[in-house]
């Protein structure tokens, strides 16, 4: 793609984080694959995984930022009862690109839990980085240690 649109930090004294999208001076070639494949073995289970491998260079050489060598997702969701629905799922990510500062590779397993109360409300736990791992998809930028969620969903 040529002169794709990027972020380009521009801090001042009161916000050291500004900055605005513009239009890059460089081009970008990306090329890669993506798969992905859901099954349901059984009544009641739903298996999913995906794969994308991703080559990105910027055309005056260097890595792109933000891009992903490779993201290997997979994910089961259980129906256990009628009114109960559990689900777990596992990201890896290895070859991300942060400014060519660092490759981060990362494993996270989330999980969720959900109860169906009436045809239209349900209520849900959610667990997010469940090893507790350290990462950052933007050098500088922490991500949440283990947290969990819970609330309330409702369709009118």
């Amino acid at each position: 793609r040529k002169d794709p649109i990027v972020f380009v930090f521009a801090p001042t004294p009161t916000n050291p984080f500004a900055g605005a999208y513009q239009q890059g001076a460089t081009s970008i070639t990306a090329d890669g694959v993506e798969v992905e494949i859901a099954a349901r073995p059984f009544a009641g289970v739903e298996l999913a995984a995906a794969y994308t491998y991703t080559d990105a260079e910027a055309d005056a050489g260097g890595a792109v930022p933000f891009s992903v060598a490779h993201q290997l997702s997979g994910g089961v969701t259980v129906a256990a009862t009628d009114r109960i629905t559990l689900g777990a799922q596992a990201l890896y990510v290895t070859g991300l690109e942060n400014f060519g500062l660092s490759a981060e590779t990362y494993l996270r397993l989330d999980a969720r839990a959900e109860y169906r109360v009436t045809e239209n409300a349900a209520v849900f736990l959610r667990a997010v980085n469940l090893l507790d791992q350290e990462y950052q998809t933007v050098d500088g930028y922490g991500t949440s240690d283990l947290a969990v969620f819970a609330g309330l969903r409702a369709s009118f």
